[in-house]
């Protein structure tokens, strides 16, 4: 390493980063979870710049809260609820954690911002006000690749939940934020589209929006726009059937059930 100009703090750089390396692509090979996390940890430790670790392990950290909620439904005792709801505490704070430091260290890389935003999309049942941080690092990314339509698509997805939530909780003021909801859902998907025109799902989702709007004949020219790609697709031909038959295009709704 001399040689080349390396002094002994290089020399530690280097071979912390091999060493890194190595405990990570350990981590990747390790079916236990709690082993791949702490070999992630310990490549963390070892190299704080590679800003993969850490998105890695937010990732791990939001699977291991997913397995704890599954553990909290099947609880049958105080005991287990307790142990369950603190372990979903620990990991969705650390997953969270970990994405704040890499967008306040690392602003500029949209990966960074991509991991953030489905950290927080990943707790939204969980946490109040996760569906807003979401939503601001996806626009984020959004700034920083302004050429990638998925930004758009997450946002809209993010917000054609909401509107379907008040929609089934049948609250009577809720009509207003409804609508909001729905047109700024209506607003990402045309963004995604206009990005990329043949996105199959932003064509898809704007349908939904329309259809949630009443907007029935708009509905139908989205999902006919993605059936050509998707004729196999049952489940597309009963809701194209569905909205003819609500739009009195009797004959076109026999022939999509039929299909």
């Amino acid at each position: 390493y001399r040689r080349f100009g390396f002094d002994n703090r290089g020399m530690y750089f280097v071979v912390s980063r091999y060493a890194a390396d190595i405990k990570f692509v350990k981590a990747l090979e390790t079916e236990d979870l709690d082993k791949r996390a702490g070999l992630m940890i310990e490549a963390i430790n070892l190299n704080e710049n590679e800003d993969t670790y850490s998105r890695a392990l937010a990732g791990l950290m939001i699977s291991k809260t997913g397995l704890e909620v599954n553990n909290l439904n099947n609880s049958k005792t105080a005991k287990e609820r307790e142990a369950a709801i603190s372990k979903i505490q620990n990991y969705s704070a650390s997953a969270m954690s970990l994405v704040n430091r890499l967008t306040k260290i690392h602003k500029q890389n949209p990966a960074n911002w991509s991991s953030r935003a489905a950290v927080y999309e990943n707790l939204i049942n969980l946490d109040s006000g996760s569906d807003e941080e979401a939503v601001k690092s996806y626009q984020e990314y959004a700034k920083i690749s302004p050429i990638d339509p998925e930004p758009h698509l997450r946002i809209g997805n993010i917000y054609l939940a909401k509107a379907e939530f008040l929609r089934q909780s049948g609250q009577a003021d809720s009509q207003a934020k409804f609508l909001e909801f729905l047109k700024l859902a209506e607003e990402s998907y045309q963004k995604t589209i206009d990005l990329k025109p043949n996105y199959a799902l932003g064509v898809y989702n704007l349908g939904v929006v329309y259809e949630r709007q009443g907007r029935l004949k708009n509905a139908i020219s989205q999902l006919e726009l993605v059936r050509p790609a998707n004729l196999q697709d049952a489940n597309l031909a009963l809701e194209l059937g569905l909205l003819y038959y609500r739009d009195s295009q009797k004959d076109k709704s026999l022939a999509e059930f039929e299909r």
